[in-house]
């Protein structure tokens, strides 16, 4: 699925294939944050072809999705780390940068650079590209921000410094580096850089494994004391070090603080000072504190999310990527809204498995109070879940006790049969039940001794006229039944 190439003075060199061959890397994982650096790690064996090709700070690679032809990485090595294991084996690792690292390479001059945004970056990339390699430079890309500006530089802080001063931490916009197809590198700078993308989502069940969501509600003033312009004092005595007291709420009688029950009841007395150096009335300046507890204050929250990226397996279409906003659903954690991948790692030994991290986000105290009812409610279904559940279980505990206690039963039967039978004399008993079938057996031989006799006995009883009790009976017999249709007839 991924192929990784390396570049030395035009000579390049594959040192993992996307096929079924031997061309593997060890490891591989890309690591694509934010408004920073990107970076990828990587080792091999030494049968690699590239074992012996790297050279810290020169040699060039890129990783490229050959199923989406998607260049993923395009950066340099840095650094590499030999090891040997306990076992002999030898193995080198690799750490690299993305393009965006070149700019530490460039150290700008004492200049002060004035005009919209995309000329003064211009300027700016046209001093580092005069003093940097060919293969490192960057040329101005899609740069649509408004506004003139001012940069001032000097040789104190190298060229990404500055850059990453004036764009990401002073107006929090957002830069990467876009490299075409002809390995052209490109400087985006906008407000904000990515796409509100439907697919693919990051959804329970269907590719999330694990997910944790942090909140950070420090930043929060509850309880907000205003103050205005410095009040005139005629400074008579006074020194330097005097603190100069401004216009405040207790000018007009009043607390020095202005309170928001709504928040106080969500996070407690959090209290902070803000400034209006323009405002010299105190009744104007209770209208701004109230306006300022009234506007939505700010919460970060962040979202750690290890998800599949099934598009890897051909069950979502698209793959994740930097700086764009994916739906995430998650029930069970209260989220269901389009969310921002800020950083992202890829391992291309494993290209399923993608960490994301979602955030940093804004909350809004509206938010809260609208998750604090979705939490009632999510509850609420989680109890039925759990009820439901629990007649389950309560069920299953039932059969249980009864299958326990039949258990029970049966071996209180073994216990008193093993107990009956190591209390009794077998050998008695079996000598008894010989002696009784002896006795069996002699009966039923005086039985058929018996037998013999009565019939012996009834041959020898003879009439005058010679005839034994047995023809006589027989012939009673034939009487009797003779007699039996004269009987029936009358």
């Amino acid at each position: 699925m991924y192929l990784v190439k390396i570049e030395n003075d035009d000579k390049q060199v594959v040192i993992h294939a996307p096929d079924i061959s031997n061309l593997k890397l060890q490891t591989g994982v890309i690591t694509k944050p934010l408004n920073t650096i990107p970076s990828f790690e990587f080792s091999m064996l030494p049968d690699n072809p590239g074992y012996a090709s790297v050279n810290p700070l020169k040699t060039r690679i890129q990783v490229v999705r050959k199923d989406k032809r998607k260049l993923i990485f395009d950066g340099r090595v840095l650094y590499p780390t030999n090891t040997m294991s306990e076992a002999g084996v030898l193995t080198r690792s690799f750490v690299c940068e993305g393009v965006l690292g070149y700019l530490h390479d460039g150290i700008p001059d004492y200049m002060m650079l004035t005009g919209t945004w995309a000329e003064v970056i211009t300027k700016a990339l046209a001093n580092f590209n005069a003093n940097i390699e060919e293969w490192k430079r960057i040329q101005p890309g899609d740069i649509t921000t408004s506004g003139n500006i001012t940069l001032k530089t000097s040789p104190e802080s190298d060229w990404y410094d500055t850059l990453q001063k004036l764009i990401v931490t002073d107006n929090s916009y957002d830069w990467k580096i876009r490299t075409d197809e002809n390995s052209t590198h490109f400087l985006d700078v906008k407000p904000q850089l990515g796409k509100n993308k439907s697919s693919p989502r990051i959804e329970l069940a269907h590719n999330i494994q694990t997910m944790t969501v942090e909140a950070d509600p420090t930043n929060v003033i509850s309880r907000v004391i205003p103050l205005g312009a410095v009040k005139q004092t005629d400074n008579t005595g006074s020194t330097a070090d005097d603190v100069q007291p401004r216009v405040n709420l207790g000018d007009i009688g009043k607390a020095l603080y202005i309170d928001s029950p709504e928040l106080i009841s969500t996070f407690g007395i959090n209290a902070g000072t803000k400034v209006y150096d323009s405002i010299k009335n105190a009744a104007d300046l209770e209208a701004k504190g109230e306006a300022y507890l009234k506007g939505e204050r700010p919460v970060t929250t962040k979202y750690n999310i290890t998800a599949l990226d099934l598009s890897t397996i051909g069950l979502d279409a698209d793959d994740f990527e930097t700086y764009n906003f994916y739906p995430v659903i998650n029930p069970l954690l209260g989220v269901n809204e389009p969310l921002r991948v800020t950083n992202q790692a890829i391992d291309i030994i494993a290209p399923e498995k993608a960490g994301l991290e979602i955030g940093d986000r804004m909350k809004r105290q509206s938010d809260f109070a609208l998750e604090a009812v979705n939490t009632v409610r999510n509850i609420g279904q989680i109890k039925k879940m759990v009820a439901g559940q629990s007649a389950r279980i309560e069920l299953v505990n039932t059969n249980a006790q009864a299958a326990l206690k039949a258990a029970q039963e049966a071996q209180q039967t073994v216990d008193k049969i093993q107990t009956e039978f190591s209390d009794a004399d077998i050998n008695g008993i079996k000598n008894s039940l010989t002696d009784i079938s002896d006795k069996l057996n002699s009966i039923t031989e005086n039985i058929g001794a018996i037998g013999k006799d009565v019939d012996q006995l009834k041959k020898a009883q003879t009439t005058s006229t010679g005839a034994t009790l047995a023809t006589i009976e027989e012939r009673v017999k034939k009487l009797e039944d003779a007699a039996k249709p004269a009987e029936g007839s009358k």
